[in-house]
């Protein structure tokens, strides 16, 4: 019974984060369990009993979601130090990574105490591995990680 009542919730909370929208005052205007006690015609009826704080946490989950930007996916880390000359060092790392690939996108980050430059916006690990492969000749300390990655650009 708690294997079910777990799949449920787990059904739940992705189909929310998948279908959800919000108002501009931040409240759900498309709530999925009040959308499936909703009686139509032609169709069934879904009588859903819960506990109050099963919506609160869906909501919560939700309004998580929709603060995060991007999506998940991978990014390769070129750089990383702390000290007197990171900064610096991190933008001419960027701009060496720039001139040498002009179309791969390059971020320089700080996370305390580091200076850190990412590159490329890749959805799959197999992705961030082929282009691995490419520049690790010239950036020896390049790996992979995972990350939050920019919107992939649609083609018009």
């Amino acid at each position: 019974m708690n294997k079910f009542i777990l799949f449920f919730l787990t059904f739940i909370i992705s189909f929310l984060s998948a279908y959800s929208q919000q108002t501009e005052s931040g409240k759900l205007s498309v709530n999925i369990i009040n959308k499936l006690q909703e009686e139509e015609s032609e169709c069934g009826r879904v009588k859903i009993i819960e506990d109050k704080r099963i919506e609160e946490l869906l909501d919560k989950h939700i309004q998580n979601n929709s603060q995060q930007q991007g999506i998940p996916g991978y990014r390769i880390r070129i750089f990383s130090q702390s000290g007197k000359d990171a900064r610096q060092n991190a933008m001419e790392v960027r701009a060496q990574f720039s001139n040498l690939y002009p179309d791969v996108p390059s971020y320089l980050l700080f996370t305390t105490p580091n200076f850190k430059v990412y590159v490329g916006d890749f959805r799959t690990r197999n992705d961030a591995l082929k282009f691995y492969k490419q520049i690790v000749q010239s950036f020896r300390y390049a790996f992979i990680v995972n990350d939050r990655i920019n919107y992939p650009k649609l083609d018009y």
